[in-house]
């Protein structure tokens, strides 16, 4: 499977509209459309926006294979579900205001 299926694949998975991951990436939906249409190889400047968004190491997108695990500097795992994924990728498009509030009421709740 090429890189640009897999994207695909992903997109289908998570039940992700083609249109979200354009306005992720700031092109055009013709953009994306044309890469599914001709196969087309990913640029090189949006696999790792496009790993970030579906929540995929670079490693997976380009060949299928993926790490075990993924884990941050204080080896920390990384998003480990769906549902996690899904809470990123909706604060990502909240404004500033709306964030600076999420995370007051996610304080307010944790403490």
């Amino acid at each position: 499977m090429l890189p640009v299926q897999r994207m695909f694949n992903e997109l289908e998975i998570k039940n992700i509209n083609t249109s979200e991951l354009c306005k992720f990436l700031g092109v055009a939906n013709s953009t994306v459309s044309g890469w599914k249409l001709r196969n087309s190889t990913l640029p090189d400047k949006y696999i790792l926006p496009i790993c970030e968004f579906l929540g995929l190491s670079p490693e997976y997108l380009l060949s299928g294979k993926d790490s075990k695990l993924e884990l941050d500097d204080d080896n920390v795992l990384l998003i480990t579900t769906l549902q996690e994924k899904q809470l990123i990728q909706n604060f990502r498009y909240l404004s500033n205001t709306q964030k600076e509030l999420f995370v007051q009421l996610f304080n307010s709740i944790t403490n």
